[in-house]
């Protein structure tokens, strides 16, 4: 069943393969951590150096989630009557095409049960450190390549 989309998340691999999140982005990661390059050791560790129970959304999360993406994953993330957000660690011109990709399937069939039912819904990418941003909306993507 596919329904619009108020909420979403996604992570697109290096490899283009999109995965719908569930209940969060690192919650995804924790169930999966090879799929990421990573270790439940490793992991655990993090958190534990930060003082933090596993799965908590704070500075381990942060830590671990930007890890992920130094290593080419994508994360996406649309926020209610808001915008999508999407952190990627550049914005090449393969990126842009995998973008385009993903904005034109959510707009058109779906993915993981989600629908885009507003072209116009603005999209915000940027590095998660803030080294770039570029605002455009789902349909300008779509159409990008």
């Amino acid at each position: 069943m596919i329904r619009t989309t108020h909420t979403a998340a996604f992570w697109i691999s290096p490899g283009c393969e999109i995965l719908g999140v569930g209940t969060s982005h690192i919650s995804k990661i924790i169930d999966t951590p090879e799929r990421f390059g990573l270790t439940m050791d490793y992991l655990k560790a993090v958190y534990k150096d930060y003082g933090e129970p596993l799965g908590f959304e704070g500075k381990a999360r942060d830590m671990i989630v930007r890890e992920v993406i130094s290593r080419g994953w994508i994360r996406i993330r649309r926020y209610p009557n808001n915008c999508w957000k999407i952190n990627l660690v550049d914005f090449s011109e393969q990126v842009q095409v995998t973008l385009a990709c993903w904005s034109k399937r959510m707009l058109c069939s779906g993915i993981s049960g989600f629908i885009e039912g507003d072209g116009y819904m603005p999209v915000i990418i940027s590095h998660p450190d803030g080294c770039f941003e570029h605002k455009t909306t789902m349909k300008e993507l779509a159409q990008s390549r």
